[in-house]
């Protein structure tokens, strides 16, 4: 459960990342 849950969160931050990253610099991938 809790590996389960860090992998998780782990996940949902890299996408936030990716998407902030992405309206943030659009140009850049």
């Amino acid at each position: 459960m809790v590996r389960s849950g860090t992998t998780v969160d782990q996940m949902v931050r890299a996408i936030a990342d990716r998407i902030v990253t992405g309206y943030l610099r659009p140009g850049e991938k």
